[in-house]
């Protein structure tokens, strides 16, 4: 039977979450003929390591790599360069998948002839259970209309750009070169609006696949000055990418989403340092702030910041006390 599905799941210091991950993962209903799991253990110095061997050597299609930390880009990316699948899916190693989704993930990609299908997901706060136990099986959902991926980046996307929210062609992404950028955080950021770029079938289902954990101590969590350094990093890779492109205005938008983060993350918490990173923000002439896909919460904090940068990162301060 075709290999139809490569499932690429890093792996780095996450053994009090991997089992169910992986476990979650082999509770499809589908045949292990057809899809493989790709384990790459990004240098992890906890039990992880065992842990990925145990299964590769219990499961005929899952497969390791170990190799020395290189950061989430590099595995993910030498996770692709093996997969052999017709399709990629993402999953990261802290989280875990809805039962019985691949069978309808990989039918639709196939009946609708899509390049990128982008389904459901649902944050888990760690300690709690999911408000949709994994244990019940989904039905098929009905796709929504079928984009260019142009379009799609600039009429549906939004600010979620996760790249564990997409099932993708392998082909769209080995023939044009698109992986993940070594060496930066929110690589997600980066990577997505090139898929769509290139994308030319793109649709979303209604279907709830993946269940997101938030934990203490992930990246996305930690409000460290590595993080605001990482978002100043985006921000110029993300001006960039947009200046040459008629996407410039989703470009723009996720700009403002990023400097609001910023500044909020120095009104609760970097309030001593703000001066250093609202002087760089100033330089990166990223003012005034786009009002593009913008809630109308956010449109309030973009009204703020243009008018000054130093007042909302005071409001927020002074409201955060």
């Amino acid at each position: 039977m075709a290999l139809t599905l490569s499932v690429i799941v890093p792996v780095y210091n996450v053994e009090r979450y991997l089992e169910k991950c992986l476990k979650s993962i082999l509770s499809q209903g589908l045949s292990q003929d057809c899809y493989e799991i790709i384990l790459v253990d990004d240098g992890s110095t906890d039990n992880g390591r065992n842990i990925c061997d145990i299964y590769a050597s219990n499961e005929s299609n899952i497969s390791v790599i170990h190799q020395m930390n290189q950061g989430l880009s590099v595995a993910r990316n030498v996770g692709l360069s093996k997969a052999r699948g017709e399709f990629v899916l993402f999953v990261d190693s802290d989280d875990f998948l809805q039962q019985g989704v691949f069978e309808i993930l990989v039918s639709t990609m196939k009946e609708s002839k899509l390049d990128v299908l982008r389904f459901k997901y649902m944050r888990v706060l760690e300690g709690e259970q999911p408000l949709m136990e994994p244990s019940q099986t989904p039905k098929a959902s009905i796709i929504s209309d079928v984009y260019v991926g142009h379009n799609y980046l600039i009429h549906r996307l939004g600010n979620e750009c996760y790249a564990w929210q997409f099932i993708i062609r392998k082909d769209l992404l080995s023939q044009n070169g698109l992986y993940f950028k070594p060496g930066i955080i929110f690589e997600d950021t980066e990577w997505t609006p090139r898929i769509l770029e290139k994308a030319q079938r793109v649709s979303e289902i209604d279907l709830l696949v993946y269940y997101y954990l938030i934990r203490e101590g992930s990246i996305t969590q930690s409000s460290s000055e590595r993080v605001i350094c990482g978002q100043m990093n985006l921000i110029d890779i993300l001006k960039e990418q947009g200046s040459h492109l008629e996407a410039r205005e989703w470009y723009n938008g996720m700009i403002a989403h990023m400097v609001i983060s910023i500044i909020t993350t120095l009104g609760t918490n970097l309030y001593n340092q703000r001066e250093l990173y609202l002087s760089e923000l100033k330089r990166k002439n990223v003012y005034p702030l786009s009002y593009y896909n913008a809630s109308k919460r956010a449109r309030r904090k973009i009204s703020i910041i243009n008018l000054s940068p130093k007042l909302a990162c005071m409001i927020i301060h002074l409201t955060n006390k």
